[in-house]
């Protein structure tokens, strides 16, 4: 996700960031690198290997991007469990106990080897032989539960009235900010980011989307830096 996030980021700047700039800031990363890093060469190599390693998930996925499917799929069938989690959820953090049934269900008949040692999930804890009694997901699969299809649908509507205002606001490079605004949705189906604020800070009104959408740097698309 985090590179997602820079690679997206690269190129739509790549035209406005000045040659020079680019090749400074990549031989100062260089030096500093060489300088502070023992067998720099090496760490080189492991370092895209890796990156290599995690695009493999689009076709690939690896064990992680599969807990994260069976995550989400046991959301949907706590959804389905009742009308009132459908609609309006179990509550805050409810999710940690109403969704362990499912996931056991779950990772028993696709990941019988699987010890639970699934991202965002602590490896301390006091858990009955054969399956779990808590257990942590992705901010897509809490907030479905807790929240239900209500609270969802405001969450998402959250995102797409600001997208809105961005859309529609004239003389600004609206690209930069409909980015932020799809990757910060997309942040919630990898762990669970519903504590973190800068979230709420993308999307509240007069937050920092719609503070920076009146910066006069956004508001000049074709000046270089």
């Amino acid at each position: 996700m985090s590179w997602l996030v820079i690679l997206g980021s690269f190129l739509l700047s790549a035209g406005k960031i000045r040659l020079k700039n680019i090749l400074m800031f990549a031989l100062s990363f260089v030096l500093v690198f060489s300088l502070y890093v023992p067998d720099p060469a090496k760490h080189i190599s492991e370092f895209f290997y890796t990156i290599f390693e995690g695009t493999q998930a689009l076709w690939s996925p690896g064990e992680s991007d599969v807990t994260r499917k069976l995550q989400m799929h046991a959301g949907f069938l706590r959804l389905t469990d009742n009308p009132k989690t459908f609609f309006v959820g179990d509550g805050v953090y409810s999710h940690r106990f109403t969704i362990a049934p499912h996931i056991n269900d779950l990772y028993l008949k696709y990941l019988p080897e699987q010890k639970f040692l699934i991202p965002g999930h602590k490896e301390t804890r006091d858990d009955p032989p054969g399956g779990i009694t808590l257990f942590r997901t992705t901010a897509f699969t809490a907030l479905l539960v807790d929240t239900g299809v209500a609270g969802m649908l405001f969450f998402t509507l959250s995102f797409v009235f600001m997208g809105l205002k961005v859309f529609f606001k004239r003389n600004l490079d609206k690209k930069y900010f409909l980015f932020i605004i799809l990757v910060s949705y997309m942040w919630m189906t990898n762990n669970n980011i519903s504590e973190i604020i800068l979230l709420y800070l993308f999307i509240m009104p007069m937050g920092l989307i719609e503070q920076l959408a009146k910066d006069e740097t956004f508001m000049k698309a074709g000046k270089k830096i």
